[in-house]
């Protein structure tokens, strides 16, 4: 079934105004993973579909916020399962044992098919630098990127680069490392990261 915004107050019993952060207060910088409103289809775990969302979403909180149909802000009150974002990605949970977070925790997919290639964005907060007439070091929000790799239904972390990336993939090793030595890529850049999955989803 797909459900306009319109229709959130039939469905989402349980939603709730969003008064924003009491963290931001005192924080510099901002949560979310990007600042304005974008467009997006939502899936809830029921199976329900919303068309023509606008949302946000907050990287410290893992939490998806919605601008209902008055311009208010509010958080989702049905469980999500998956966002597909306009222009953005497709960003799922429900992810058994996830190397980071919870089932809820969001994760966007680079790519999806005898593999799994996941990235996960957060935010986390730090002292920053501590100021001539500071009394205590400055809070704010320092972004972290991680990527993994589900291969065989095993997490690989492989933001710890080409060694462990190769050896997830056993047998298959040393044809990895070629591949990457071959083409000169770097596991830390996200478009070569995909390409060597994508590869290694050949030889599987």
């Amino acid at each position: 079934m797909i459900l306009s915004c319109s229709a959130l107050a039939q469905t989402q019993q349980q939603s709730q105004k969003y008064y924003g952060d009491k963290e931001s207060t005192f924080v510099e910088g901002s949560p979310f993973l990007f600042d304005d409103f974008r467009t997006a289809t939502i899936l809830d775990k029921s199976g329900q579909v919303f068309n023509n969302f606008s949302v946000k979403y907050n990287l410290f909180t893992q939490e998806a916020i919605f601008m209902n149909k008055e311009g208010m802000a509010e958080k989702f009150g049905n469980p999500l399962s998956e966002i597909r974002i306009k222009n953005v990605g497709t960003f799922k949970n429900g992810y058994s044992n996830p190397m980071y977070g919870t089932s809820n925790t969001l994760y966007e997919v680079l790519f999806k098919d005898k593999l799994e290639l996941l990235k996960l964005n957060v935010k986390k907060i730090e002292d920053g630098p501590l100021g001539y007439n500071d009394a205590h070091p400055p809070k704010k929000y320092v972004s972290e990127v991680k990527y993994y790799l589900i291969i065989d239904n095993k997490w690989v972390d492989v933001t710890k680069g080409k060694k462990t990336l190769s050896k997830a993939f056993n047998d298959k090793e040393a044809l990895i490392s070629q591949y990457i030595s071959k083409n000169n890529l770097n596991t830390s850049n996200q478009n070569d990261l995909i390409a060597i999955i994508t590869y290694g989803n050949t030889l599987l």
